[in-house]
């Protein structure tokens, strides 16, 4: 054998190996499936909000587990649960609300006509996230970690949503 064919069946081997590496797909971490999850639930509750054309909400336990809710005939009712499930070791906080990063006046104002326009109905309990049926959302911003990561996922007015390794 000479020294051209042994280059030869090194390099081959290299490219075998590297494009098996390259095809195995890496291990999500509990934070990023969570993340992922909370993310289409959310996006779904928006497109259910617009086609049913009511509003829609949803609340996130500290340990992922989602309730959707529905506004019918003015008030709240629990629609769907989603258990946490595989997500254990996962905790999600609203931070926004709890550090205060919605500080401007124009904001104040939003959360106050938003809660003038929920006592006025009388509704009880409602989610702490809401999708309206014109397709604008409440904005938000939560944080899903584990042990590991820690990603962001960010809500704005208009119903965007964006997921972000912090």
């Amino acid at each position: 054998m000479t020294l051209i064919e042994v280059m030869a069946v090194v390099l081959i081997i290299g490219l075998t190996s590297s494009l098996v590496l390259l095809t195995v797909p890496s291990r999500k971490s509990a934070a990023q499936e969570a993340a992922e999850a909370i993310s289409q639930t959310m996006i779904s509750l928006q497109e259910q909000a617009i086609v049913l054309g009511r509003p829609l909400g949803i609340d996130i336990a500290e340990n992922g587990e989602m309730t959707v809710h529905s506004y019918v005939r003015g008030a709240w009712s629990i629609e769907d649960v989603y258990p946490a499930g595989s997500r254990g070791g996962v905790s999600v906080r609203r931070t926004d609300i709890a550090i205060g990063l919605l500080d401007d006046d124009d904001d104040d104002d939003e959360r106050e006509s938003l809660s003038e326009a929920i006592a006025s109905t009388q509704v009880v309990d409602p989610p702490a996230f809401i999708s309206d049926p014109t397709g604008m959302s409440m904005t938000a911003i939560f944080l899903i970690e584990d042990r590991s990561q820690t990603f962001e996922l960010e809500v704005a007015e208009n119903g965007e949503i964006n997921v972000r390794k912090r």
